[in-house]
Formats: structure tokens, sequence, C-alpha cells
């Protein structure tokens, strides 16, 4: 099982931290991955960019024209998105985006991510959506987060653990 996964956004938004936190929970879940950060030179509103391979075994190219998920947290980038749509392409996408007929492949799941954080205080709605892609893709599961987030912070993981939650719980 290969997976190509294209995480798209604005500077700030954290879709490199929750992208980088996704990949070494897939790593804890015994995947092979790998993991290309692109953005804009602009601190903070330029776009984002992570793309992202994850395996059962060995890779031996992590680039990819097409994506089998595209996560997109901002308007911005979801033109450009549309380079790594492809046939079987699956957009999760932030409902208040509001992603038009023929900005997006056919398989789009549009799910509430910011007003779901805001509701929750949740202050990481990027990791929310890492956790919910992760579940989605079934690439990691919450014990593999909860692992990686330990090893960086115990206080960190107690602030992450009720967004970790909040993603593995959406249900599309």
């Amino acid at each position: 099982m290969r997976v190509n996964i294209c995480f798209c956004g604005s500077g700030g938004q954290g879709i490199i931290t929750a992208a980088s936190i996704l990949c070494e929970a897939c790593i804890k879940a015994g995947k092979s991955v790998t993991l290309v950060p692109r953005y804009e030179a602009a601190v903070r509103g330029g776009k984002s960019y992570v793309d992202i391979v994850v395996s059962d075994s060995e890779i031996e190219c992590a680039c990819f024209d097409r994506a089998d998920i595209v996560v997109c947290l901002s308007r911005k980038t979801l033109a450009s998105a549309r380079q790594y749509f492809g046939e079987g392409t699956v957009l999760i996408v932030d409902e208040a985006i509001g992603a038009a007929e023929g900005d997006t492949p056919a398989a789009t799941v549009s799910l509430p991510f910011a007003e779901i954080t805001r509701d929750s205080n949740c202050q990481y709605p990027s990791l929310v959506v890492a956790a919910f892609v992760a579940g989605y893709a079934a690439l990691a599961g919450r014990e593999d987060f909860i692992a990686c987030l330990k090893e960086h912070s115990a206080e960190a993981a107690r602030c992450e653990l009720a967004c970790i939650d909040l993603g593995f719980s959406i249900r599309r």
C-alpha cells in the first residue's frame, strides 16, 4: 500500500507541523514515510504545501504527480492544488472554504474543521485535520499520535490530546 498525500494551506496554519506529526505517527504505526515541505518566503499568509508518501514498504521515490488525498485548508491554495487531482483523488477540505463545483475532484469530503475546533476550544485545527486523515485512510491510530506527542513534551501532549481525539471522532 502506498498513499500519496498533499497538505495545502497558508503559512501560519500549522500544516507543516501537523503533517510532521502525522508522519511521526505513521512511523510509530510501522509505516515508511517521506515528507517534503514547500512554502513561499512569506512567514505568515504565504502558500504552504507538504507532500507525504506513506507506504507499507520501502519508498524508493518520494515524488508524485497525482495525490490519493489532497487536504486543503486555504481557499488560495485550492486552485494550485488542482495539479494533484487525478482519478480517485479524494479532496478533504474545510467547508468554510466553500469549494465550487469544478474546483474539486469527484470525491470531496467537506467538513467544518474550523467550526468544530472553535467550538471545542482546540488550539490546533491542523492537528485535528491530520488525525482525521490518519483515521480516514487507516494510516495510524490514536495511540500512535499520543506516543509521538509524548516524546515531544508531556505538557504539549495534554493540550494536543483533545485535538487528536476530536480528529479521530469526526465521521464523514
